[in-house]
């Protein structure tokens, strides 16, 4: 997850954006750079690789870099190696458009061929690249404000972005877009500020604003101006961090690393509660399952956190948190679930021995929260709670043990950043799920705000982040060997679908070549003519 900051105001630029990156170091990042203007000159990009003391060695904490205006950015890489070439700030090809860039742009090749055939070069293998020149081409070819040419590269660009830019006609001044990845603009004292999350720029100002979806912003010292995808001008009224300095600085974390978060052996009230809620039944955790493999160290996994506690009344729970969906969500899960089964049936028999019966096997809940979807789950954009049962069509009441609960936490978040919603978060049950997936600063003060136990969870989260620990693993080798099928079974799937889209542009290619000939041959006909 990378991190952005930005400034524009009266003082030296480059310490305050050194000092902003160094408070988003827990983001994770594996290259850094700044881009400061000073006055109407040209704007300077400074770059490095590796850690932001590297970026800070070599600029002597900002101190030997001149201007009042800049932006910065620590990179984690998505498209392309972690280099000084593709880290950003990126610039456009004469230096008019300079933008650094948080977010995944998904049809960046789409923009990249129609780019080159407009005659623009690329010198890194980044999305941000393609995002920086793509406005330029706009800005250029309708001859338009910087408003005119992002909102122009918004409409057609897919994924998520949160972007900072500057144009070179217009010094002292930072253009901001947002589309689900998170910013938080700042003012204080004719200077303003920008920032991925509040802990940046808290240092500097407490009254903030939020960039809303789909909106824009045009930053200059003391004032800040908000645009929605049309272009026309919106109002926005400030908010003022209320909660202490150093609660603020733990808000911000990186969602993926809450296996600690939910330890059931440190904190089992926390999985309680959750596990109440998606149960829809009060339980609590009498035991947590030994570890029985090395699912979550394995290389090759897609899991975030995994977890298989039993519950007061003998049932077992199996939460799992997955990065991005399995392939054969279905199946998967319900061979994990007969695992599941087939493990509490030996215990109990075990321990029971002659007493046993089969009255004494219980509920098997199978739980899995998706980061990334599964396409089944794509079909159902209103839905993010999926529960299944096994039952008889005719009506015959047995027990079969097994029970499922499926929620898309990026369908959820898809629903929260919903315009029309009036209300983010409604319960404790969406706070939770909000905790998991959304890291934007405004959820996170609302959910403080409605919820203040979320508070410490928040807190401990910021920990974690730096110092993550290993947690419990807890299943057999032969599901570890069909989890690492499943996963080179993606990769194969996600490789022949790049070798196929290769060999449709070859025959395009070819196409156009031929085309080419034959407008070639026409032309010496009329010539001849």
């Amino acid at each position: 997850m990378c991190g952005i900051v930005g400034f524009t105001g009266n003082h030296q630029a480059a310490p305050i954006l050194l000092y902003g990156l160094s408070r988003l170091e827990y983001r994770g990042y594996d290259s850094a750079g700044l881009a400061v203007r000073d006055g109407e000159g040209d704007t300077e990009v400074i770059k490095a690789k590796g850690r932001l003391k590297v970026l800070a060695d070599k600029t002597n904490n900002g101190e030997s870099v001149p201007g009042t205006c800049g932006i910065g950015h620590t990179r984690w890489a998505t498209h392309g190696e972690p280099s000084e070439t593709n880290a950003h700030p990126h610039m456009s090809d004469d230096g008019n458009v300079v933008a650094v860039h948080n977010g995944i742009i998904e049809n960046y090749q789409e923009l990249k061929d129609k780019l080159i055939r407009n005659g623009y070069e690329f010198y890194s293998s980044t999305d941000t690249e393609v995002a920086v020149k793509l406005v330029d081409y706009y800005y250029k070819k309708y001859l338009g404000t910087p408003v005119d040419a992002i909102n122009h590269a918004m409409v057609r660009i897919r994924g998520s972005y949160a972007l900072a830019i500057m144009f070179k006609d217009y010094p002292g001044e930072i253009y901001v877009a947002r589309k689900d990845s998170p910013m938080i603009l700042g003012v204080e004292n004719g200077e303003s500020y920008i920032a991925s999350d509040v802990p940046a720029i808290l240092k500097y100002t407490r009254n903030v604003y939020y960039i809303g979806n789909l909106e824009m912003a045009r930053i200059r010292k003391g004032e800040i101006t908000f645009y929605n995808l049309d272009g026309d001008e919106i109002q926005k009224e400030p908010k003022t961090i209320e909660w202490d300095a150093e609660a603020a600085e733990k808000a911000g974390f990186e969602h993926f690393m809450i296996k600690e978060i939910l330890n059931p052996e440190n904190t089992p009230e926390r999985v309680n509660e959750l596990l109440t809620l998606l149960l829809g039944q009060r339980v609590r955790i009498v035991d947590v399952l030994p570890n029985d493999g090395t699912r979550l160290a394995d290389e090759s996994t897609l899991l975030i956190t995994d977890m298989v506690v039993q519950l007061e009344d003998g049932s077992i729970a199996n939460l799992e948190i997955q990065k991005i969906g399995y392939y054969f969500p279905g199946e998967r899960s319900a061979c994990y679930s007969a695992d599941l089964l087939l493990r509490q049936y030996k215990r109990v028999r075990g321990i029971k021995g002659k007493r046993f019966s089969y009255r004494d096997i219980k509920q098997v809940y199978t739980i899995v929260l998706f980061e990334k979807s599964p396409t089944e789950f794509q079909k159902f954009s209103n839905n993010y709670i999926h529960r299944f049962m096994q039952k008889s069509d005719t009506g015959v009441n047995i027990n079969l043990l097994q029970e499922y609960l499926f929620i898309p936490l990026d369908i959820f978040k898809k629903n929260q950043q919903n315009e029309n919603r009036s209300v983010k978060i409604e319960n404790r049950l969406e706070a939770w799920l909000a905790f998991f997936c959304m890291d934007d600063p405004e959820t996170i003060i609302d959910i403080i705000e409605k919820y203040p136990d979320f508070k410490e969870m928040y807190e401990q989260a910021y920990d974690v982040c730096r110092n993550i620990e290993e947690v419990m693993q807890m299943f057999s080798k032969e599901l570890l060997e069909l989890d690492r099928n499943t996963v080179k079974l993606m990769i194969d799937d996600m490789q022949k679908e790049i070798d196929c889209q290769r060999e449709q542009l070859s025959q395009k290619d070819e196409e156009m070549l031929e085309m080419r000939k034959e407008i070639q041959r026409l032309q010496q006909l009329l010539d001849k003519k």
